[in-house]
């Protein structure tokens, strides 16, 4: 009954442009500020090779304009937070804002203005400093998928009642970015385990959740979620995890899925003669004959196994909560008891 999304590369396309290069001077009229194509270079040089759709992003700004990266040294990525490299020697930090100044002790107050400013336009900012002083920010862009308002509209129509997004933007992009797509809850500003700790309370609520996302960040909530569904271009990490993988890159194919879930689970009634019945608990164990062929406290049998139990002359397969299908939790269907 419940769908939570990622942001970044599952509402969005995930195809990010750098829109703004805002170099920042040096407080007390210090070093000299660096020109837009010198920050670019250099978060591009420190970003080359971190697999995210923002590094990629900016090195692919870098390369469009023909900049020579420089050469690195001792990289760091650190998962949702950033990049910390030496570039020429000098220790470089490229990431969020709390990457810098929370974790690292980079002053970014000078820049408040213009970061609220590139925000109220929807845009995700990259931080960079240089041997701990703040050089500049990087602006992006990116856009909501064409067919996410008609999706989720349509996710409402098969029975979806609560729709959530999570991001690890500032609330004020998220917002931005967001907007009049109608979603019921927007989390901002997240950490990985901040994700899994959110689709926990919801599931604690007594909800029934998918998680669709698609980044390495994402990998925790996609293993906490009652279903994970991974987006087509999903990191490694994030499709190991999810137990669902969109084959089409297109929001309209959770509807499909949806869809062939519940005709599936249709046919599966109609075939064993299915009869909504309350759940009796019950200690069967498999074998012919038997009455009770799943046990529903915690068992974990095949559907095969099932079958044959029931063409031995077992009069019916019981599910309870524990209870798994092939490995997968069934306490949700619609069924509890099947009878032939």
């Amino acid at each position: 009954d419940t769908i939570v999304f990622d942001k970044t590369g599952t509402l969005t396309r995930g195809d990010l442009r750098v829109t703004d290069l805002s170099p920042t001077q040096q407080p007390g009229g210090g070093a000299v500020a660096l020109t837009p194509a010198e920050l670019l270079a250099l978060a591009a040089g420190a970003e080359e090779h971190y697999s995210h759709p923002v590094a990629r992003a900016v090195v692919a700004e870098a390369k469009t304009r023909g900049l020579d990266l420089p050469p690195i040294s001792q990289v760091d990525f650190i998962v949702a937070h950033g990049v910390s490299a030496f570039v020429q020697g000098r220790q470089v930090l490229v990431g969020s804002r709390h990457f810098l100044e929370d974790d690292e002790g980079v002053d970014c107050a000078g820049a408040d203005e213009l970061s609220a400013r590139l925000r109220r336009q929807g845009k995700s900012l990259l931080y960079v400093a240089r041997d701990g002083r703040l050089t500049g920010i990087i602006a992006l862009r990116d856009e909501l998928r064409p067919e996410a308002a008609e999706a989720l509209a349509a996710l409402r129509e098969r029975g979806i009642k609560h729709m959530v997004v999570l991001t690890g933007d500032h609330k004020d992009t998220a917002q931005a970015v967001l907007s009049g797509l109608g979603v019921d809850e927007i989390h901002w500003e997240l950490a990985p385990e901040d994700k899994a700790d959110i689709v926990r309370r919801l599931q604690g609520e007594g909800r029934v959740l998918a998680f669709a996302g698609d980044g390495v960040n994402d990998a925790p909530a996609l293993l906490t979620a009652d279903v994970g569904i991974c987006m087509p271009g999903g990191a490694v990490l994030a499709r190991e995890s999810a137990q669902v993988g969109l084959l089409e890159d297109d929001l309209m194919a959770l509807t499909v899925a949806r869809d062939i879930a519940a005709r599936t689970r249709r046919v599966l009634a109609e075939a064993l003669g299915a009869r909504y019945l309350p759940t009796t608990l019950g200690g069967g164990n498999i074998e012919g004959g038997a009455d009770v062929v799943f046990d529903c406290v915690g068992g974990s049998r095949t559907f095969a196994d099932a079958l044959v139990a029931l063409a031995a002359g077992g009069r019916y397969v019981m599910v309870g909560a524990g209870a798994s299908l092939t490995g997968v939790d069934v306490s949700s269907l619609w069924f509890r008891e099947l009878t032939v």
